[in-house]
């Protein structure tokens, strides 16, 4: 983007059609203010002076439908103003972000994302808005004003030359006010960005603030930039006001002279009554536009203000071009020569001092030395992130610097140790390393699941499906397989698995799920039977009474909260101990003082609302989790019995087809096509449905791991797993629906060891004939390092050209070609073997001295 641009660059040379349509309705609607005002005096001199009715009627409608033209004609005209602003802003912010993209990277070290995010959605909106008003307002402004004041100089000359006199003098005050509102402007707008970065900071660094118990200092850091911004808007609001009290002031001195002056011709009988009304009305007119013209001279400072500071914060160059313009994109072998590179920071920090290497096709380089020798300095040279001052680097013949971006990315992968994955799916932040528009992606890259393999990203998709939820109704036939799969599963792993899992079945008490799904047998319903609104559902209320449940559900909250009370009331600041009950920590006074006024549980005498909050408090309750309460055998028997009414009678289910299928389930037999249900809503716990509500894995168990084995949840998940992989179409399957796992915000669902395996994957995809790899295995466990390791060593060589940056050693014999650094300069270089055999620097930092 060329900054230079004035703002009155996108006034004048964007969307110029638009703008004389614009320009031509307010010429129109000019005409249409005059109108009344001429109507408006002949009104009281020809029609109310001569008594003629049917001409009173005439002007009155002539005026009606002036003004209502003209509110139509404006409104028509703010609409268009509007969209202009706005489409001249999105282009403004694209060009702007495109621009943004490109930048080098010690730019967004000076500018903390505070200041560019503020810059570019903040800044950027008012400019908008005054972007669309900048031609056409001011032409309409000085037209009308010029228009009403004509037509004042024609009612009265005299009149009217003296009530002009006193704008100019308003033309000597408001720009030097201007001035010093526009000094204040920028200390505000530099504020702001101060503040919107130490927001940043605050939330970024978060864990390190309340870790530490950084809250005074962070408090205090920002208390003294809102104390600042505050003293900056006294000073502004001083100054906005002083304006309007000035505006006001000579807004009123005109209808003064109007009065005086006009008053005592009308009485001498020089000036008609209809011309000195038409007159005062006409000043009135005039000063409107006068005043938009102020408004619109202090809106245009403040744009032109924000809109240079924007585009001083971006006034910088990129480094190397995006793609080329006069050459299609090179399709590198590989070779890299490097002669005497030099690198040195802003500050003139040297970093880097003569290092030269050359690295044939194919061949594997590490780079290994003590912290802060440069190694990751030099990846990131050679990765096209920094540019170089000195020396060459050679690409086959080509030096770097003339490279293109697209160049680099169709021809290079480069992994970080630190990489970012984007809000968005596993697959697709795959996906982002192979660009779309390049002329080659290799013929033998390997395959989704290969690559999966060689990353070990594999087992992390299967879990990522596995704590995944389906919506059956986008994805019916894979609900059917999981159906389906429960029999093969319940098969292979056997009673020892099924011991530690408590199944959906609908005969029998659930005690390790709460009290509402063992009533209704679902997690999932909707409306006046959801979770939340149930307890006030009269109708299911009055069913669970013919059953003698509802009292006895009440009660069984009322144990609930009055235990709860009693062991834990002066435990309330510590969440551990409340694990034992259902009840939270924020409702225990409420129910303390609700048994305190019910010393005993007697349903017919609590309140209506009380009863209901026990009731609540009691669906809440699982029996082998929450110890403060038991529910008796002949409650759970009671619920069972009520289960089969509230499936049968009351919502339709039929309960024998939920048994006959748990028998099926139990016995091993398969599942009949017309004995499954894909609900979309109120599903229920049987074996031939699929649980939208809950995850693919307990889908597949279908039953939640017991309380006293929850521990063993990862291990029942591989157990899981290692049967998946046996069935090829499940395990592709699946892996599709883990590879649309979202990672969450900057990868903050993933570790930092599926983070980089992700960003070796996406790097890995297109096998492209150069990689860097920057400690891309630093996050990784052993046997997944030794795993991307063989990978590279063994389908890598010969192929692509790899430099790693490493600081595990026994990683190293696997390279070609090995750089030991020290202070940024080379100090060795050469085989594994003949470096240990020459016992010096590398020798030293392999054996850790």
């Amino acid at each position: 983007m060329e900054r230079k641009k004035t703002l009155y660059f996108w006034v004048l040379k964007r969307h110029r059609l638009w703008q004389a349509a614009t320009l031509v309705l307010i010429l129109l609607s000019i005409s249409l203010q005059i109108l009344p005002l001429e109507l408006q005096k002949r009104i009281v001199n020809i029609a109310i002076k001569s008594g003629n009715v049917p001409l009173l009627i005439q002007y009155s409608l002539g005026f009606l439908v002036s003004f209502i033209g003209f509110g139509c004609l404006k409104f028509i005209i703010n609409m268009m103003q509007a969209q202009l602003g706005q489409i001249i802003l999105y282009e403004i912010r694209s060009e702007l972000y495109g621009h943004l993209l490109q930048l080098p990277l010690h730019f967004f070290r000076n500018h903390p994302p505070g200041t560019i995010i503020n810059a570019l959605a903040g800044e950027l909106s008012s400019v908008g808005h005054f972007i669309g008003t900048a031609l056409t307002v001011p032409i309409s402004l000085g037209l009308t004003l010029l228009s009403f004041g004509a037509y004042m100089v024609y009612l009265n000359p005299l009149l009217g030359a003296i009530s002009l006199l006193l704008f100019p003098i308003e033309l000597i005050l408001i720009p030097y006010l201007q001035k010093r509102y526009n000094l204040h402007n920028r200390n505000r707008i530099e504020t702001l960005r101060r503040i919107s970065n130490k927001i940043d900071e605050s939330v970024s660094g978060i864990i390190e603030i309340q870790g530490n118990a950084l809250f005074p200092r962070e408090q205090k850091n920002f208390d003294l930039f809102s104390s600042s911004l505050v003293a900056t808007m006294k000073q502004l609001f001083l100054i906005k006001y002083a304006i309007k009290m000035i505006n006001n002031l000579f807004q009123n001195a005109g209808p003064f002279l109007l009065f005086i002056l006009g008053g005592y011709l009308t009485i001498q009988g020089d000036f008609s009554l209809g011309a000195l009304i038409a007159c005062l009305s006409a000043y009135g007119k005039v000063y409107d536009p006068w005043k938009e013209m102020i408004e619109f001279y202090q809106a245009h400072q403040d744009a032109v203000v924000r809109y240079n500071r924007v585009m001083e914060t971006f006034n910088l160059e990129p480094e190397f071009s995006m793609s080329p313009t006069d050459r299609s994109i090179f399709t590198l072998r590989g070779h890299i020569n490097v002669r005497h590179l030099n690198y040195s920071t802003a500050n003139h920090i040297k970093l880097l001092h003569d290092i030269s290497f050359d690295l044939q096709s194919g061949e594997h380089m590490a780079i290994v030395g003590f912290s802060g020798s440069g190694k990751s300095t030099l990846a990131m040279i050679l990765g096209q992130l920094y540019t170089y001052q000195q020396g060459e680097v050679l690409f086959d013949d080509h030096h770097q610097k003339r490279l293109t971006k697209k160049d680099i990315s169709c021809n290079m992968g480069y992994v970080a140790q630190h990489p970012y994955l984007f809000d968005t799916s596993v697959g697709e932040n795959i996906m982002l390393g192979i660009p779309e528009d390049c002329p080659r992606l290799a013929q033998d890259a390997p395959g989704a699941k290969a690559l999966l393999n060689a990353v070990g990203l594999t087992d992390d998709i299967l879990k990522f499906a596995l704590e995944n939820k389906l919506q059956p109704s986008r994805e019916a036939l894979f609900a059917e397989k999981i159906i389906n799969f429960r029999w093969t599963l319940r098969q292979t792993l056997g009673t020892d698995l099924y011991e530690r899992i408590e199944l959906f079945d609908a005969t029998k008490f659930l005690n390790h799920t709460d009290i509402y799904e063992n009533l209704v047998f679902s997690d999932k319903f909707h409306r006046t039977l959801a979770r939340e609104t149930i307890a006030e559902n009269r109708q299911f209320r009055t069913f669970l009474d013919t059953f003698g449940l509802d009292d006895d559900l009440v009660c069984l909250g009322y144990k609930i909260a009055e235990q709860s009370a009693f062991l834990l009331k002066n435990l309330a600041d510590d969440p551990a101990f409340f694990k034992s009950t259902p009840m939270d920590i924020k409702d225990m006074a409420r129910y303390e003082a609700l048994v305190e006024r019910y010393p005993q549980c007697r349903p017919k005498e609590m309140h209506p609302r009380d009863k209901t909050l026990f009731f609540s408090l009691a669906l809440t309750y699982v029996p082998a989790r929450h110890k403060v309460a038991s529910v008796s055998r002949q409650m759970q028997d009671t619920i069972v019995a009520f289960r089969k009414a509230f499936l049968d009678d009351f919502i339709k289910v039929d309960f024998n087809q939920c048994t006959r299928t748990m028998g099926d389930l139990l016995s091993g037999n398969p599942m009949k096509k017309d004995q499954l249900l894909l609900r979309k809503e109120n599903t229920v716990f049987c074996p031939g449905e699929y649980l939208s509500s809950k995850s693919v894995l307990e889908n597949l168990l279908f039953g939640c791991v017991k309380t006293e084995y929850t521990s063993s949840s990862p291990r029942i998940r591989e157990q899981v797993i290692k049967v998946l992989e046996n069935d090829q179409e499940m395990c592709d399957q699946l892996i599709s629906t883990g590879l649309d796992f979202r990672v969450g915000s900057k990868g903050d669902r993933l570790s930092g060891g599926q983070k980089q395996k992700i960003a070796l994957a996406r790097a890995l995809g297109k096998q492209p004939p150069l990689l860097i790899l920057d400690e891309a295995t630093a996050s990784l466990d052993n046997m997944s390092q030794k795993q991307v390791q063989a990978y590279i060593t063994n389908h890598l060589k010969g192929l692509s050209t790899v430099i790693s940056v490493i600081h595990r050693t026994d990683l190293l014999p696997f390279y070609d070609k090995i750089l030991v650094l020290k202070d940024g300069k080379l100090l060795e270089m050469g085989k594994y073997q003949d470096l240990i055999d020459k016992k010096e620097i590398f020798y030293e930092l392999v054996q850790g001295r």
